[in-house]
């Protein structure tokens, strides 16, 4: 019926403007819609809408998830773009990080650290952040707020950005001024060039590739939670059983379950697997309230429309891959970065001033 009702009208501006109100699979209905009765410029246009709107919506999501994880919950500029590093999304990171922060303002804070510099945090009137039905809550209000814009992103428009947004955007550039330390005092300092400082340096670079490794591990991790909890889904689908958000979490952390092909999943990944999973389906796997009176006050997935959970597949398995291709690169710095820690490190005992065994 949505797809009749877009055809009957050919305006461009119309067109747009139904997209705002669509959910993301109808509008995609548009993709292949708008060549019949659009102009070649028009149908750029709602493509080039509809792809900001998907890729914006990712973004968002990964973004939530990277601080969910955090502790505390609070991110540098640096911290957070060495965090996007290890997951899935492969866009360019400040054009993103910036829309998004414009749009999603009152999901987000910014503030100051003691050092001065200033840090990402998540919204905090929710008592805890990293449950499903938040998150979910959190990502429905984004894009809620995103379709509003829809218009705009069809224009290539650039949103005004907020001088708060600016000013965290540009902290990189901005030097660090931290407190005046113990260390600085001349009668304590050791040499620019000592090797217990060189060797700190270097312990350094080890432990954040070691830790930008982890990261993507446990991001290959979610990917593998998202395809087992489709896994689950399409067996309680087929079954015809009800399959409620609760339900799904305790089959995916049980230790053994008969509706379970892959492993056990943690508790703390079972989220962010979900929430991935609905964005893999590009809205073909609905979550809303039951409609049933016993299942009111319980979140329930309805099954998957068309060929969504073809489609889930084909796009976890790529981001799959770029994980793991992400993994192997961390890996080899990691390696690197741990071969400097044994340069040069250990010093002669002959007394000689300078004379290191390498």
């Amino acid at each position: 019926m949505k797809v009749d009702l877009l055809k009957a009208f050919g305006n461009e501006e119309l067109c747009l403007t139904l997209s705002s109100y669509l959910e993301t699979d109808a509008c995609w209905c548009l993709q292949s819609l708008a060549r019949n009765f659009l102009s070649r410029e028009g149908a750029k246009n709602v493509r080039q809408a509809l792809h900001l709107r998907q890729e914006f919506s990712d973004f968002f999501a990964i973004l939530d998830s990277v601080l969910s994880w955090q502790s505390p919950q609070q991110l540098t500029l640096q911290e957070l773009h060495d965090k996007f590093r290890c997951s899935p999304v492969s866009s360019l990171f400040g054009e993103q990080l910036g829309q998004v922060l414009t749009q999603a303002h009152d999901l987000f804070e910014i503030h100051e650290l003691p050092s001065g510099e200033l840090a990402l945090s998540q919204q905090t009137s929710h008592c805890n952040l990293q449950t499903f039905s938040v998150m979910h809550s959190r990502l429905l209000r984004f894009e809620a707020t995103l379709a509003s814009h829809t218009e705009a992103l069809a224009r290539q428009s650039q949103l005004c950005i907020s001088e708060e947004i600016e000013r965290y955007l540009s902290t990189a550039s901005v030097p660090k001024r931290g407190r005046k330390r113990l260390s600085r005092q001349s009668s304590i300092t050791l040499p620019k060039n000592a090797i217990v400082q060189d060797l700190g340096e270097r312990m350094k670079a080890f432990q954040s590739a070691r830790s930008s490794m982890m990261d993507c591990q446990r991001w290959i991790s979610t990917i593998k939670a998202a395809e087992t909890a489709r896994l689950v889904l399409e067996t309680l689908f087929a079954k015809g059983d009800t399959a409620t958000v609760d339900r799904v979490h305790r089959i995916l952390t049980a230790h053994q379950s008969n509706f379970r092909c892959g492993p056990q999943v943690t508790a703390d990944k079972v989220p962010m697997a979900l929430l991935l999973l609905l964005k893999r389906s590009l809205g073909g796997l609905t979550v809303e309230a039951g409609r049933r009176p016993t299942l009111r006050n319980h979140m329930c997935f309805h099954p998957f429309r068309g060929l969504s959970s073809c489609k889930a597949k084909r796009a976890l398995e790529s981001d799959l891959n770029v994980l793991k291709q992400k993994h192997r690169r961390l890996a080899a710095d990691a390696d690197q970065a741990f071969l400097a820690t044994m340069h040069g490190t250990s010093v002669s005992l002959s007394g000689d001033e300078g004379n290191t065994t390498e």
